[in-house]
C-alpha cells in the first residue's frame, strides 16, 4: 500500500515545473506528512524559499549534505506509481486522511472527557474540534485569471451587494458586499446595537434571514426591539406590555408575514380581535423558511459559538442569509479581553467568518473618549468599513474611521426613537444644527439608547 504523502512527494520531485506540481505544492503543510517524509517536505520547502523553484531529484540531491536523508530520497525517488494518476487527487487524498486522522485523536480525548461536561460545554467542545480541524486543515484558496471575470458582471455585482438599510447614500454609493467585516463605533447611547438591530430587519424585510448575536441583552429585549421597528409601536408600550388595540392590529400584521399559514390565522384575528389566541395559533405553525431573523443569546459567546451557529444557518438558509451581528465584539469571550493582541486577533477571525461564509458581518463596538477602540487600536485593522455613530434628537450620525475600497464617508439619518427605527433617507444637518450641539452636550446615558 503506497504512502500518500511519498507519493506526492515523489510526484512533485519528478516533474517540478509543471502546473499541477506547483498547485500541488500550494495545498500542502508539513503535518500532513508522516515522520518519516518530514524532512524531505522539510528540505524542499528550504530549496523552494532560497530559489523560488520546486526542486527535481537530482536537485535536491546536489543540495543535500546529511547522509541518512539522503538515503531516505533515493528510496523515495525508486517508488514506481502510475504515470496517469492525477497529483491534485493524491493531494486531496492525503489531506482526507490527515482530517480523519486527527479528528478520531480529538474524538478520543473528547470521550474520555465527556461524562464531566455538561449540555454547553459538550457543544463548546465539539465547535472547538471543529475550529481546530479548520485551522489545521486550511488551504483554500482562489486563483484566478484574467479572463476568468468580466467588468459587466451585473449577476455577481447583485449577488454579492448587500443593503445595510440605515442610508440610501450609503447603500448606493459605498455599498457593503458579501465576505466585507463592517464595525460600528460609538459611545455608551449612540445607537450601535440599534443599528445593528435595524440592518437584520432591513435583511428580513428584503426577503433574506440574518442572525443577530447578542451578549449583553437578552432575547426579549432583541425581540421586542425588532417588533417595534418592524410594526412602528413604540418600542416602550411593548416592553412594558401597554398596547391599544390599534398597537396589537399593526403587531398582527408583522406576526402574519413571519409564518408560511399566516394569512388565515390573521383572518380569523379580524373577527375576534384576541391577540394571545392568534398567536397562539400562529407559534403552532411554521415560520417561512428562508425568510427569518434568528436571535442567539449568549452571555459567554466565543469565537467557536459563532463559527458553529454561521455554519448551521448558512446550511439551512443558504445564500438567503447575507447578514449577521455580533453584539458586541468586546464582550467576545478570549483569553485575555483586555489584551491589544488578542482582539486584533478576534477582529481578524471575524474577518475570516465573513469570507468564509460569504456573508457581511457586522459588530459594534466601545470607543473612548478619544474616539479610540476601548481595550485595542489595532482593532480596526481587520475590518473593510468602520464607523463612528453620534445619536442626535431626530438623526443619527455616520462618521467613517476606516474604508477600504472608497473615500471617506460622512452623512445623517433621520431617527423615529420611539420605534427605534432609522429611515435611510439622507438627513441635511444645517450650521445651526451643528452649533446648537457644540453648546449643548448631550447628557450620557447608561442604556444603548438616548432616551
Amino acid at each position: 500500500m503506497y504512502n500518500l504523502g511519498g507519493l506526492v512527494l515523489h510526484k512533485i520531485l519528478k516533474d517540478p515545473t509543471s502546473q499541477s506540481s506547483l498547485e500541488a505544492w500550494a495545498k500542502l503543510k508539513l503535518n500532513f506528512f508522516a515522520a518519516e517524509y518530514m524532512p524531505i517536505f522539510s528540505a524542499l520547502n528550504n530549496f523552494y524559499t532560497k530559489y523560488g523553484t520546486l526542486p527535481s531529484f537530482n536537485d535536491m540531491t546536489i543540495s543535500l549534505r546529511e547522509g541518512l536523508l539522503l538515503n531516505n530520497l533515493k528510496a523515495l525517488e525508486k517508488i514506481e506509481i502510475p504515470e496517469d494518476v492525477d497529483i491534485l487527487l493524491i493531494v486531496d487524498a492525503l489531506l482526507n486522511e490527515y482530517t480523519q486522522e486527527e479528528t478520531l485523536k480529538q474524538i478520543e480525548v473528547f470521550i474520555d472527557n465527556v461524562t464531566l461536561l455538561d449540555t454547553e460545554e459538550i457543544k463548546q467542545e465539539l465547535s472547538n474540534i471543529v475550529m481546530f480541524l479548520d485551522e489545521k486543515t486550511h488551504t483554500s484558496e482562489s486563483v484566478c485569471l484574467m479572463s476568468d471575470i468580466t467588468i459587466a458582471e451585473d449577476e455577481d455585482v447583485e449577488r454579492t451587494k448587500v443593503p445595510l438599510g440605515i442610508n440610501n447614500t450609503f447603500d448606493a454609493d459605498i455599498m457593503a458586499k458579501t465576505s466585507e467585516l463592517i464595525l460600528i463605533g460609538g459611545k455608551r447611547g449612540s445607537g450601535k446595537s440599534i443599528v445593528a438591530n435595524n440592518m437584520t430587519v432591513n435583511q428580513y424585510l428584503e426577503g433574506n434571514s440574518s442572525l443577530f448575536f447578542s451578549i449583553e441583552m437578552n432575547q426579549r429585549e432583541i425581540f421586542d426591539r425588532t417588533m417595534s421597528m418592524l410594526s412602528g409601536v413604540e418600542y416602550q408600550n411593548i416592553r412594558k406590555g401597554i398596547l391599544t388595540k390599534d398597537d396589537y392590529d399593526k403587531l398582527a400584521v408583522v406576526r402574519r408575514d413571519m409564518f408560511i399559514d399566516g394569512q388565515d390565522l390573521y383572518e380569523e384575528y379580524l373577527k375576534e380581535r384576541d391577540f394571545n389566541k392568534f398567536e397562539n395559533a400562529l407559534i403552532k405553525g411554521q415560520l417561512k423558511p428562508d425568510n427569518q431573523i434568528v436571535i442567539i443569546d449568549n452571555s459567554r459567546l466565543t469565537l467557536a459559538d459563532i463559527d458553529l451557529n454561521i455554519q448551521k444557518y448558512k446550511t439551512q438558509f443558504k445564500d438567503k442569509l447575507k447578514l449577521v451581528v455580533v453584539d458586541y465584539v468586546n464582550q467576545i469571550e478570549i483569553e485575555d479581553i483586555y489584551s491589544w493582541k488578542q482582539q486584533i486577533v478576534l477582529a481578524k477571525q471575524l474577518k475570516q467568518f465573513a469570507r468564509k461564509y460569504d456573508i457581511v458581518l457586522v459588530s459594534p463596538y466601545q470607543i473612548d473618549g478619544d474616539g479610540e477602540a476601548r481595550f485595542a487600536k489595532g482593532l480596526l485593522d481587520a475590518p473593510d468599513i468602520a464607523a463612528i455613530l453620534k445619536a442626535e434628537k431626530d438623526h443619527i450620525k455616520f462618521d467613517s474611521s476606516k474604508i477600504r475600497n472608497g473615500p471617506p464617508f460622512d452623512f445623517a439619518s433621520p431617527m423615529d426613537w420611539p420605534c427605534l427605527r432609522v429611515d435611510p433617507r439622507d438627513y441635511i444637518i444645517s450650521t445651526d444644527d451643528d452649533e446648537e450641539e457644540e453648546e449643548k452636550p448631550k447628557k450620557s446615558n447608561n442604556e444603548d439608547m438616548p432616551f
